[in-house]
């Protein structure tokens, strides 16, 4: 449930949630963290604490030279987009978008672009965003 990316000659891993089968329905402990490895064995946590909201089922991908969190839920599905040079310093590029709030969504960068395709929120969505320096289409 967390979003990895190659990034820098790095792995790195953001978020994600974690299921607790010791409590009724499996109660969800979501999470807001960001982890690097550069051989997949020794990890540093980069940041316990990222400024986007904990979350599971978003989607990330490296994009202008900066690895790219979007969508998730936690607490509710979520439509905001946040970008890192570094991984530790985070900077949100969008707290509203024209797409509707959801999880599960595909991101990958191709372009010039950064694209959102689908996802599930109210509905299951198969639409198509993409987000570069003219804003969002």
């Amino acid at each position: 449930m967390h979003s990895a990316a190659v990034f820098d000659g790095k792995m790195w891993l953001m978020g994600g949630g974690v299921y607790d089968t010791n409590f009724p329905q499996n109660t969800v402990v979501d999470h807001h963290d960001v982890w690097c490895s550069s051989d997949g064995e020794r990890w540093r946590q980069v940041t316990a604490a990222a400024p986007w909201a904990p979350r599971r089922f978003h989607s990330s991908a490296v994009f202008d030279d900066k690895l790219w969190v979007v969508a998730g839920y936690h607490q509710g599905n979520r439509n905001d987009v946040w970008f890192s040079s570094d991984g530790r310093d985070w900077h949100e590029a969008r707290s509203a978008t024209p797409w509707a709030v959801r999880h599960a969504p595909a991101c990958l960068a191709f372009g010039g672009r950064l694209w959102l395709m689908g996802g599930y929120g109210d509905t299951l969505y198969n639409d198509i965003w993409t987000y570069g320096e003219s804003g969002s289409d």
